[in-house]
């Protein structure tokens, strides 16, 4: 079991889950609302 905590895929698995989960937080908006894909398009099409 510890040598599956030494290895270097559980090290890289867990090291870009964090950056994800950090990315995630990070880059929602303030009001917590996504926004679509379609519902941007459709905003940019108005203008």
């Amino acid at each position: 079991m510890t040598q599956l905590f030494k290895s270097d895929l559980f090290r890289n698995f867990l090291g870009g889950f964090l950056i994800g989960a950090i990315g995630m937080f990070v880059l929602l908006p303030e009001d917590g609302q996504a926004i679509s894909a379609a519902a941007s398009t459709e905003s940019f099409a108005q203008r």
